[in-house]
């Protein structure tokens, strides 16, 4: 299993490009909410509003079949917060 960290802020914070066969494991070591999604993820509840990761959650993302990649992003409403992906292709 390998492992990406990055600071997360209000602007789209670009994650890594996984291929879309990898299992994911989005940690959010704090200390503020991040929505992760696409590269036009938005911290809110419209229609590019990021799935919301609070501090200290763990989401999987399961694999899914295809031979494509995919970016994955998050963003803050406010503040910075650390961000670790777990992955395994």
């Amino acid at each position: 299993m390998a492992a990406l960290t990055a600071s997360v802020t209000t602007m789209a914070t670009d994650l890594g490009t996984f291929a879309d066969t990898a299992a994911l494991i989005v940690h959010n070591r704090g200390p503020v909410s991040v929505y992760i999604g696409g590269s036009a993820v938005t911290a809110d509840e419209t229609s590019t509003g990021g799935l919301e990761v609070v501090e200290g959650e763990k989401v999987g993302l399961p694999a899914k079949s295809g031979a494509g990649t995919a970016d994955l992003y998050a963003i803050t409403a406010a503040g910075s917060s650390t961000v670790t992906v777990f992955y395994r292709d």
